[in-house]
């Protein structure tokens, strides 16, 4: 008898298309969970690590690969990276999905740093008011402090 895989669970939302115009809270993670891209610093500063810093240029670099897709807020902690991605309008042609965008930016990175560092897959969260962007905003922000209260510095 072949060993049957656990079906992995989507926390995607069915028929719904990510590649609208919307804005999405994304968050991808270091394999095992590893501190490899930051630390933090007692005040909650972050201190990118080489790798962090590829992770910044790619982040950084995302507009130019896709002209209707903006990185509105980030912050890159030690063993995960969240940000606000928006999708915008496109001029008639056809806009990437989240997936792309985050194969793509999960891909470059991991090319660049000569070996793959992700976990497979991403969480993300489609942002469906001015609220929820607003505590997304504020998630983001105080992601590095909480860091550090939580002990974790």
């Amino acid at each position: 008898m072949e060993y049957q895989y656990p079906k992995r669970k989507t926390t995607k939302i069915q028929e719904f298309d990510y590649s609208s115009v919307q804005a999405y809270f994304v968050t991808t993670v270091a394999a095992d969970r590893k501190q490899i891209f930051s630390r933090i610093d007692s005040g909650g500063q972050v201190e990118l690590f080489p790798i962090g810093q590829a992770v910044q240029r790619h982040i950084d670099a995302l507009p130019t690969h896709y002209a209707c897709v903006y990185v509105q807020k980030y912050v890159i902690m030690p063993n995960h990276v969240h940000m606000v991605i928006f999708i915008g309008q496109n001029d008639g042609q056809k806009r990437p999905s989240m997936n792309q965008i985050m194969a793509a930016f999960k891909a470059g990175v991991s090319r660049e740093i000569g070996q793959p560092i992700w976990q497979r897959s991403y969480y993300d969260h489609v942002i469906r008011n001015q609220q929820d962007y607003d505590e997304v905003w504020k998630y983001i922000d105080n992601n590095p402090i909480q860091w550090v209260i939580d002990g974790k510095a």
